[in-house]
């Protein structure tokens, strides 16, 4: 520190010489100047710096903590993102097929009319088919551009990048199925291991709990060692007091001991335990929550996956019936209401489909991102 004093004048207090001058011991200097460099070093706190560094390291680990989940819920949201693009554009070829199907139906309605084997309202009932599916197809548009806004925004890019999938509906993620193999217990346990929330709570209470030890140790003595220079214009420390600059230094310990705060250290010290107690039930809570979510992950899995392939059989199952129907109608056995009919089915057997692969990867993700793994 440094620093300028101005005093008020005073009268110089001399001694007379034998020689009839005085010597000046107390001049009148009212301008000081002083600069003091000074080392403390802290030798006993009774455990507060040591609790207060402990805490403030277990508050930094509870950061990188709420990093770490911040990253994984960012990684859950763009994977979601992700397959409802991939699932709409899916739903488009869907339904473009299924549109190139009505137009054949429109073609074979029409023909049949030319030929006069075949009533007016066939190409009718065809042509009906057919725009209802093309209002299917363009809301399937809208809502694959709506889709691939929204990853855009998710990734930084602009609003019109344009973003072309690269891994199918069909794959899927890397990691889940070895998950969905292993014992939930085993599951839960690796999720308390690794989930990051729950790291950020434990560290949390760590740290509110070194905080109320430092507290407590706000009424323990505390010893310091003290080194200090001091350039000074006039120095005190040197008599006679001259308008020169002299140098002057110190080294002690001071040992202070707060004998009585008015309860203040206890409070402090009853504040952090108590909420360290609430962040240790936040942890059993979440715990349990944990153990539950991860379960209720592993049977979304398991019942997506035998909904897909009971979807499947579905889809294969429609597209004979609709073969069938087809040949049928060739050999003049079947109208082509029927085969409108079994294009409904095949087009809402596809869909299904469709729908169901995009949940099981949506849930294959959140298995993930409830097991804590990093993927």
């Amino acid at each position: 520190m440094a620093g300028v004093l101005r005093t008020n004048h005073v009268d110089e207090f001399g001694v007379r010489q034998p020689d009839g001058t005085t010597h000046i011991i107390f001049p009148d200097l009212p301008t000081n100047y002083r600069v003091r460099s000074e080392l403390t070093v802290p030798i006993y706190t009774g455990g507060r710096v040591d609790a207060l560094v402990q805490a403030a390291e277990a508050d930094g680990r509870a950061a990188a903590a709420d990093v770490d989940t911040t990253d994984a819920d960012v990684r859950l949201v763009v994977s979601q993102a992700y397959w409802r693009l991939v699932t709409a554009r899916r739903r488009v070829d869907v339904l473009q097929r299924a549109l190139d199907r009505a137009d054949a139906v429109v073609r074979d309605a029409q023909s049949r009319i030319d030929a006069g084997v075949a009533p007016p309202n066939e190409v009718l009932s065809a042509q009906a088919q057919r725009a209802r599916q093309n209002v299917q197809l363009i809301q399937a548009r809208h809502d694959a551009a709506i889709a691939e806004v929204t990853l855009d925004r998710l990734l930084g890019l602009p609003a019109d990048q344009a973003i072309e999938p690269t891994t199918s509906v069909d794959v899927p993620i890397e990691g889940a199925a070895a998950l969905v193999d292993v014992d939930a217990r085993t599951l839960v346990s690796r999720a308390l291991e690794h989930r990051p929330e729950r790291r950020a709570l434990v560290e949390r209470a760590g740290a509110l709990r070194a905080g109320a030890e430092a507290a407590a140790a706000a009424v323990r003595p505390t010893v310091a060692g003290v080194a200090a220079v001091e350039p000074a214009r006039p120095n005190s420390r040197f008599v006679p007091r001259t308008n020169q600059w002299q140098t002057s230094w110190d080294l002690g310990v001071n040992v202070t001991w707060p004998l009585w705060d008015g309860g203040r250290s206890r409070a402090e010290q009853a504040a952090a335990a108590a909420q360290a107690q609430a962040v240790d039930e936040s942890v059993r809570e979440f715990d349990a929550a944990v153990s539950i979510e991860v379960r209720e992950r592993l049977l979304d899995v398991t019942a997506a996956r035998a909904a897909l392939a009971a979807a499947g059989e579905a889809v294969a199952a429609a597209a004979e019936a609709r073969r069938v129907v087809q040949e049928r109608l060739r050999a003049g056995v079947a109208t082509s209401t029927d085969v409108l009919d079994a294009d409904v089915a095949w087009l809402e057997a596809e869909l299904e489909q469709t729908q169901l692969t995009a949940a099981l990867r949506l849930d294959e993700a959140r298995l993930i991102r409830s097991v804590g793994d990093r993927r």
